[in-house]
C-alpha cells in the first residue's frame, strides 16, 4: 500500500484534512504528525526542530521510502526533510510553500533577531491575539463561518476543522483551540529566512496557488529561479487560494493522485 506522509499548515491539525484525504484512492495510506511543535520539538529558527520532528516520525514508522506531501508550513518541512534525508522519500509534493524572495527573507532575518516579528508580521499578530475559547463548537461555527479565512472552505472541510481544531475544556466549560496559539504564533515568527542546501534529491512537484496565495509574484519567481533549473522539479499552478486543499479538496486530491500515478 502506497504511503503518503502529509504535513499540515501552521495552525491546522493534520486531522483537519481528513475530507481531503478521502478523495484519494483507498489504496493510499496517510500518515502524519497531527500537530507539529506540541511535544519534544518546538518551533524555532528556520523550523529546524520541526523538520527534525518530521524526520523522526518517518523513521519511527517506516523502513521503506514514502511519498512526502506538505501544505504551506508542512510543505517547507517536507522539502527540507527530503533534501536532508532523501533516502526516506520516494517523491515529494510541496503545496504553496512560504518560501520568500531574498529581500523578504532578509527582512525576516532582522525581524527575528531584533524580536520585531510580533509587531511587523500581521499573521503572527493575529495568531497571538486570536480568541481561543468558545462556549461550544456551534458557537465556533457561527463565529468563523463568514471570516475571510474560512468563507471559501468546502463545507465538510470546515466541519472537520471545527471538530479537530478544537478540544473540550476540562470540566465541560466549552471548547478551546487544540492547536496552541502560542505554538502557532512562534511558528509564524520563525518562518525560514535561511534555506540552506537547495539541491533537490528526489522528484519534487511544487503546486502553487494562483489566487490569494501565500507567494507574491516576486516570491514565486525566486522559488522558480532556485528550483526550476533542476531536472528533479516541476511547477504546477492551481486555480485557487492558499488554502486550496480545504477549499477544493476533490480537485486537489485528483490532481496530486494523477501526478503520483502518471
Amino acid at each position: 500500500m502506497p504511503t503518503i506522509q502529509f504535513s499540515h499548515a501552521n495552525g491546522f491539525p493534520a486531522k483537519s484534512y481528513e475530507h481531503f484525504f478521502q478523495f484519494f484512492d483507498s489504496k493510499y495510506e496517510f500518515s502524519y504528525v497531527n500537530k507539529f511543535g506540541h511535544g519534544k520539538y518546538k518551533p524555532g529558527r528556520n523550523w529546524r526542530e520541526l523538520t527534525q520532528e518530521l524526520i523522526a516520525d518517518i523513521e519511527a514508522k517506516y523502513s521503506k521510502p514514502i511519498i512526502g506531501m506538505g501544505h504551506s508550513m508542512g510543505g517547507v518541512l517536507t522539502l527540507f526533510a527530503s533534501i536532508k534525508r532523501p533516502e526516506l522519500f520516494e517523491k515529494v509534493f510541496i503545496l504553496d510553500p512560504p518560501i520568500f524572495s531574498r529581500k523578504m527573507r532578509m527582512l525576516m532575518f532582522f525581524n527575528y533577531h531584533l524580536g520585531l516579528a510580533q509587531y511587523l508580521v500581521p499573521i503572527a499578530k493575529k495568531a497571538k491575539n486570536r480568541r481561543s475559547r468558545f462556549e461550544s463548537r456551534e458557537q465556533v461555527y457561527d463565529s468563523f463561518k463568514n471570516k475571510s479565512l474560512f468563507k471559501d472552505f468546502d463545507e465538510q472541510c470546515f466541519r472537520d476543522y471545527i471538530q479537530h481544531g478544537f478540544k473540550e475544556i476540562e470540566g465541560g466549560n466549552g471548547v478551546e483551540l487544540a492547536y496552541s496559539k502560542e505554538v502557532e504564533y512562534k511558528g509564524f515568527c520563525s518562518t525560514p529566512y535561511y534555506l540552506g542546501d537547495t539541491n533537490l534529491k528526489r522528484l519534487t512537484t511544487f503546486v502553487h496557488a494562483t489566487e490569494k496565495g501565500v507567494l507574491r509574484p516576486a516570491d514565486l519567481q525566486h522559488l522558480k529561479r532556485v528550483f526550476e533549473p533542476q531536472k528533479q522539479s516541476t511547477f504546477i499552478p492551481f486555480e485557487g487560494g492558499h488554502l486550496f486543499p480545504f477549499e477544493q479538496p476533490k480537485k486537489t486530491a485528483h490532481l496530486l493522485q494523477n501526478i503520483i500515478e502518471n
